[in-house]
């Protein structure tokens, strides 16, 4: 089996490893808080973005599709936290959610220019 032309390579790598970031949070979240909702929501997608990253380095256009959508998802949820926190004056640096929703955006939005990128081929 050939390997992916880059850009596809690149989003399902990054779909995987994002899901990876996802389900450790969802993990974390759930053992240091007992936040099931974490638990739930990081592990499901998570385990989305795992499927996606394999389903798109193997050429399926609805994984590129669906990660796309889930981290776009992701994004708006951290961004959302991010400005609640900007709001109330904390530092966003200066605390776990903060640290926490930074790499979840960045993550995001890396995964959704990647999966951009992959569907203009």
């Amino acid at each position: 089996m050939n390997p992916p032309a880059t850009p596809w390579a690149a989003a399902a790598v990054g779909a995987a490893v994002y899901g990876l970031i996802a389900l450790a949070g969802g993990v974390m979240g759930y053992v240091n808080k007992g936040s099931k909702p974490s638990l739930i929501a990081g592990g499901a997608s998570g385990l989305a973005l795992i499927l996606c990253g394999f389903g798109i380095w193997h050429g399926h256009i609805w994984a590129v599709v669906v990660a796309l959508i889930v981290a776009l998802l992701l994004v708006g949820r951290f961004a959302s936290s991010l400005a609640k926190q900007t709001r109330t004056g904390v530092g966003i640096i200066g605390t776990v959610i903060g640290r926490v929703g930074l790499i979840m955006v960045f993550g995001g939005l890396i995964e959704m220019i990647l999966a951009v990128w992959a569907l203009m081929q």
